[in-house]
Parts: structure tokens; C-alpha cells; sequence
């Protein structure tokens, strides 16, 4: 089927993307972009299910705690977030310390704003999936003698797993979508995630890829 204005050029598409040295770079982007995810997993993951754990504790200020960490990094937009990291952070740390952070950090602030977004929403969507198991379990849980540790890890995770387990997968397709917020830094060439090498692609050849 062909797209409204015209037919394809395959030999515009195979010079602007397929051939060296512009197929390297988009490998790197993707190679970029999938270290972006995971890194932000790693983090995300066993943040979230560490803020969950806290909004549902019965110590005092835990809760609020969690419920803060949520509230902040699941409504705060990516950019702002990334920017405020990025751009604010080295300026308070001088300020304070008198010492300036090492430059080229901006793809650890990358990480830290989609793994801190990302454990909100897995804490949110685990929080959602803890309401629907039924209280008995754990006090039946302490009246075998269990731990909090022991009745979270082996009564509660497994069950918020298998519940939420939708959406999470959504939630790790929409994180990996997030990495796009890239494009707003300074990267350097070899940080650049695949919409950044796709941008840099195109302002070497003036062709939209």
C-alpha cells in the first residue's frame, strides 16, 4: 500500500539510514536506549515495591513518606523533572558544598528521572493490587509466627505480582516510550538514545528518518 503523496524512495531510505556511518549510529541509539530501560528498571522496580511496602507500614511517618515519593514523581512531568536534575541539582550541590559535580552526568540524571517515575507508578499499581487481597492473609500470616519481612515476601509479593502484572508490562512499555525525553540534554554523541541519533542523522542529511 502506498502513503498519501507519493510512493517510497527505498534509495533515500537505504542512504539515510542503512548505510555507513549512519546505520552505527542508529545501533547506538538502540543499543542506548535499551540501557536507558534497564538501567531505569533496576532502579524503578525495587524502588517502587520498597515505596509500597512503606505506604502500607505501620510505622509512624512511613506512610507518609510513600505516599509523598508518589504523589511527587507520578505527577511531576518527565521534562520539568529532568530538567530540574539535570540543570538544578549541579548548581545546588556547588552551592552547598562549594564543590562542582563532574561533568557529563546528564545520562545518570536520565536514569534517575525515569526510574524515580517509573517507581511511583509501580508503587501506585502495587499499592491498587495490595487493596484486593484480603486482610485475613495477613493476620493469618502473624498468627503462624511470620515476620512483616516473611508475610510481605512470601504471602503479599507474589500475589501483587500475578494481580498487577498487566499493569506493569504497560507501565515497562511506557517507561521504555519515556526515554525519548533524552532529546531535551546535552548528551554527548555516544550517549544518545535512538530519536537523538535520528535527529543527528537528520541534521547531517536534511532527510527526515
Amino acid at each position: 500500500r502506498q502513503p498519501m503523496g507519493g510512493t517510497v524512495n527505498w534509495q533515500s531510505y537505504y542512504d539515510h539510514v542503512l548505510r555507513a556511518p549512519y546505520s552505527s549510529w542508529l545501533l547506538l541509539g538502540l543499543l542506548n536506549t535499551v540501557l536507558v530501560l534497564l538501567f531505569s528498571l533496576i532502579l524503578g522496580i525495587p524502588l517502587g515495591i520498597a515505596v509500597a511496602r512503606m505506604t502500607r507500614s505501620q510505622r509512624q511517618f512511613y506512610p507518609w513518606l510513600g505516599a509523598t515519593f508518589i504523589m511527587i514523581f507520578r505527577h511531576l512531568p518527565l521534562v520539568p523533572l529532568l530538567l530540574l536534575l539535570s540543570l538544578g541539582l549541579p548548581g545546588l550541590y556547588k552551592s552547598i558544598t562549594g564543590i562542582p559535580l563532574p561533568r557529563n552526568l546528564e545520562f545518570v540524571f536520565l536514569i534517575l528521572s525515569l526510574g524515580c517515575n517509573a517507581a511511583a507508578h509501580f508503587a501506585d499499581t502495587l499499592l491498587a493490587g495490595w487493596r484486593m487481597i484480603p486482610s485475613e492473609q495477613e493476620a493469618a500470616a502473624r498468627t503462624l509466627g511470620l515476620s512483616a519481612h516473611q508475610i510481605f515476601s512470601h504471602v503479599i509479593l507474589p500475589q501483587l505480582l500475578r494481580l498487577t502484572s498487566p499493569a506493569l508490562v504497560n507501565r515497562l512499555i511506557q517507561t521504555c516510550k519515556n526515554a525519548t525525553v533524552a532529546i531535551v540534554l546535552p548528551l554527548p554523541l555516544y550517549q544518545m538514545e535512538l530519536l537523538g541519533q535520528a535527529k543527528r542523522i537528520e541534521g547531517q542529511t536534511f532527510a527526515i528518518v
